[in-house]
C-alpha cells in the first residue's frame, strides 16, 4: 500500500499513465470476451440451423443459400429477389439470436409468396417482397415470438394473394 501511496503523492503523472494503461488493457480484455462470446453464440445458432435443415430434408440449394447468407461478412442489400430477401432475413434473425429451428420456421412462412413473379404487375412482386421483409425485420428487432411472426406472414400472404388475384386479368371463356 505504501508503494501506491508514494506513487500517487510523489509521481501523480506516472500514476495517471500507469492507471490509463491498466484501464486500456482491461477494456481490450472485456472487448475480446464480448466478441468471442458473440462469435460462439453465432456458431451455435448456425450449427443448430444446419442440423435442423438436414433433419427436415431441405434441398441442397436451400441449405447452400441459407449458409451463404449466414456466413457472409458484408451487409447484404435487398435487390428485389427472393434469394437476397432470405439472406437479409437470416442475417437479421441470427443477429437477433433466434434459434436455428425458429429461423427455419420463419423462412418456411416467408417463402410462401403470393404468386410467381410473372403473375404480378410490373415491380409489384419486388415491392411486396420488400414490404414483407421490412415487416419481419421490424418484428424480429422487437423480439417478437416466432408464432406471432408466422401469423403475420400468413395474414400478409393471404392479403397479397387477394391483391394479385384482383389485379390479374381474368380469362373469359369464348
Amino acid at each position: 500500500m505504501n508503494i501506491l501511496k508514494d506513487l500517487i503523492t510523489g509521481h501523480p503523472v506516472l500514476f495517471l499513465v500507469v492507471a490509463g494503461v491498466l484501464v486500456c488493457f482491461l477494456m481490450m480484455f472485456v472487448s475480446n470476451v464480448v466478441v468471442q462470446s458473440r462469435r460462439l453464440r453465432v456458431a451455435e445458432l448456425e450449427a443448430g440451423l444446419k442440423r435442423n435443415m438436414i433433419e427436415r430434408g431441405m434441398s441442397a440449394a436451400d441449405i447452400e443459400q441459407v449458409l451463404r447468407a449466414s456466413t457472409q461478412r458484408s451487409e447484404t442489400r435487398f435487390d428485389g429477389s427472393p434469394a437476397t430477401a432470405k439472406e437479409v432475413l437470416v442475417r437479421t434473425l441470427t443477429t437477433q439470436q433466434y434459434s436455428g429451428q425458429e429461423i427455419e420456421r420463419v423462412l418456411r412462412a416467408f417463402g410462401q409468396h403470393a404468386g410467381p413473379e410473372n403473375d404480378a404487375p410490373s415491380g409489384a412482386f419486388s415491392r411486396a417482397l420488400s414490404s414483407k421483409l421490412a415487416i419481419v425485420r421490424k418484428l424480429a428487432q422487437q423480439d417478437t415470438s416466432v408464432d406471432e411472426i408466422e401469423a403475420v406472414l400468413r395474414t400478409y400472404t393471404e392479403d397479397a394473394r387477394w391483391r394479385v388475384d384482383a389485379l390479374t386479368p381474368q380469362t373469359r371463356p369464348a
